[in-house]
């Protein structure tokens, strides 16, 4: 196999590959011989396919896939041992390849079209002044970072009722003003409902003290106005945004309030490994 470059300017070139039968024809064998390993043909025992079958069957796509693998290769390395920079992946040049013939040749020249990155330098000169910063770390970033990492590795837990941020499983069906379901509404089973994403105020007050089976009924656009957040709750097309406006009920099913993780050995352990840190300090 030969790999020959041909600059076209400073920021294009064609890479030309020859590739003769001595190139792929043991490649193409060896694998034409794992597919008569495997061929389960009806007459034959597994493994007993005679090879000049298999080769008939499976001969013409895997001589295909091979060539493209060898070739794919050979400009792989090409390009790896000349280091060359180039911009994106070589592109098979299709006006130059119209005329291979694939699947009756032996020896094939492909040619793919490159580009190749500008080179360039940057005189930063002696004069140039680089300010450096000292980041003074305060007990406050300390303090945001230790929390971060709480709430990193926190968790959700079920609670007796809704306060503020919990989040919420439940069904959600759309009904009319008498709160009865519509008969071609949208609906879903088990979505979930974060208290901290509902964009309006009286809704959320309406869902506060609220427990598992309980039942609201509120306007879902209103506590959600962004389209693709209702449409991903109630699994709908996006053509069908229209079904997911309007008065909705939601049965609770769970609620569930998240929780920093505590500032613990436990924790410790978890975030730098067991034993390497052993206080908070």
């Amino acid at each position: 196999m030969n790999v020959i470059r041909e600059n076209i300017d400073k920021l294009n070139a064609q890479l030309k590959v020859h590739l003769g039968k001595e190139d792929y024809a043991e490649r193409v064998e060896k694998t034409l011989r794992e597919y008569r390993r495997k061929a389960n043909i009806d007459g034959f025992r597994p493994g007993k396919v005679p090879f000049g079958l298999v080769n008939k069957l499976y001969g013409k796509p895997v001589k295909l896939d091979e060539i493209n693998k060898a070739v794919a290769e050979a400009v792989s390395d090409f390009i790896d041992n000349e280091k060359l920079q180039i911009l994106g992946e070589p592109m098979p040049n299709d006006e130059l390849n119209k005329n291979i013939d694939w699947e009756n040749q032996e020896d094939y020249d492909v040619t793919f079209d490159i580009a190749l990155a500008p080179e360039f330098s940057v005189d930063l000169g002696k004069k140039l002044k680089i300010p450096y910063y000292t980041i003074k770390v305060d007990k406050d970033m300390i303090d945001k970072s230790v929390d971060d990492v709480a709430r990193r590795y926190g968790k959700f837990t079920e609670v007796e009722q809704v306060e503020n941020e919990e989040m919420l499983k439940g069904n959600l069906i759309a009904v009319d003003e008498a709160g009865n379901p519509l008969e071609k509404g949208a609906s879903a089973e088990d979505v979930i409902l974060s208290m901290t994403a509902v964009k309006d105020e009286e809704i959320k007050k309406m869902f506060t003290g609220k427990k598992v089976n309980d039942l609201v009924i509120f306007d879902l656009k209103k506590a959600f106005p962004l389209d693709a957040d209702r449409i991903g709750m109630l699994r709908v097309d996006k053509k069908e945004v229209r079904k997911t406006e309007g008065l909705f009920s939601f049965q609770i099913k769970e609620v569930k309030a998240f929780s920093k993780s505590e500032i613990n050995q436990e924790l410790f352990d978890k975030v730098y490994g067991e034993g390497t840190v052993k206080s908070e300090e």
